[in-house]
């Protein structure tokens, strides 16, 4: 498995680096940790971060159900110095994707989390909604970070799940 690795960093970026980055990022580390893979740093950015910001509380309380503690998040602004060949950046929407594109023109793998796992459009934020909502959009992402360890050959175990859902 190691050898087959292509990245060592995978870095969510949404535009305030508050809400789904930040979940995705410890929800794909948890995951990778649980299978004992460890060469894989994650992290999150924002494209548009003006001052150190915690996490959402909808989304931090809603973390502690998939065991992952948000509590000491704080926004980073993403920057052009942790662009590199062995990093995967998946943005949560496309205007994300676009502004970190600007920031990295060359930059070859920038993707949204979406686009990545083969599927359309932005991963869903209810700006403003209730904690259901919330909860379903993280319910959301947890699927497209599945999707995602089936991508990079991580998860063996759902890939044919994935490629019958992919054929259809």
């Amino acid at each position: 498995m190691e050898g087959s690795i292509k990245y060592n960093q995978i870095v969510f970026i949404d535009e305030e680096d508050t809400s789904f980055a930040p979940f995705a990022a410890k929800l794909l580390e948890k995951k990778l940790r649980d299978r004992r893979i460890y060469q894989i740093e994650t992290s999150s950015r924002g494209t548009v971060v003006l001052f150190d910001e915690p996490a959402n509380p909808k989304v931090s309380e809603i973390a502690w159900s998939f065991g992952i503690n948000l509590s000491q998040h704080r926004s980073k602004e993403l920057e052009p110095e942790i662009f590199n060949d062995t990093s995967l950046f998946l943005c949560l929407d496309n205007r994300s994707r676009l502004k970190a594109l600007e920031k990295c023109l060359k930059a070859a793998d920038i993707y949204t989390l979406r686009e990545y796992v083969m599927e359309q459009g932005d991963v869903f934020h209810p700006v403003g909604g209730s904690i259901e909502q919330y909860e379903t959009a993280c319910r959301n992402v947890e699927r497209l970070v599945d999707l995602l360890l089936v991508k990079l050959g991580i998860d063996e175990e759902n890939e044919k799940e994935y490629e019958a859902e992919e054929n259809e």
